[in-house]
């Protein structure tokens, strides 16, 4: 057990030497050549009982001494919201409407285009895998426990663990 790791150190999540296939999963080999398998968590829409403080509280209790667990609440600019926006405001017609609406139109324009981007909240495990089938068993069995709580869980692809790496080390908040 590793008594030194300083909690949040992203050294090993940064510094990787690629991805391995654990069961169905992807993992990252940390520089320390740890395995590091990711799952998003998102609330499901159809359950209007969704209780995220019991789900992480089941999950943590139910961890074995030793391992390593990390909840990453990570707040990501989303376009797109804004962008569909623009794009169906531009399309308004202002032409037989007069100056005064053509140029309360350019403002509206003008304001999207400047405002700053909304924000979405994503929520990713990250699970520092030992090794052991027990593991792997617990892995794939949180899906199935959060969804008890009304969390679905999506583990994460090679070229989503990619993005989110270079989104935590070069957050681009002018998208």
């Amino acid at each position: 057990m590793r008594q030194d790791q300083a909690v949040g150190q992203s050294q090993s999540f940064v510094l990787a030497h690629g991805f391995r296939k654990i069961g169905a999963y992807w993992a990252l080999v940390g520089v320390d050549n740890s395995l590091r398998l990711f799952a998003e968590v998102t609330a499901d829409a159809d359950r209007p009982d969704v209780r995220p403080k019991e789900a992480y509280q089941m999950l943590l209790s139910s961890i074995v001494p030793g391992w390593s667990v990390r909840i990453l609440q990570i707040f990501w600019p989303d376009p797109f919201p804004r962008d569909a926006f623009q794009k169906q405001a531009e399309t308004w017609p202002t032409d037989s409407k007069g100056e005064g609406t053509k140029l309360l139109h350019d403002a509206l324009l003008l304001h999207i285009r400047e405002a700053p981007l909304p924000f979405i909240r994503r929520t990713v495990i990250e699970f520092v895998y030992p090794g052991s089938e027990d593991a792997l068993a617990w892995w794939e069995g949180i899906q199935g426990n959060l969804l008890n709580f009304g969390l679905k869980t999506q583990p994460l692809t090679p070229e989503n663990i990619q993005e989110l790496a270079r989104w935590v080390l070069n957050p681009r908040l002018d998208i």
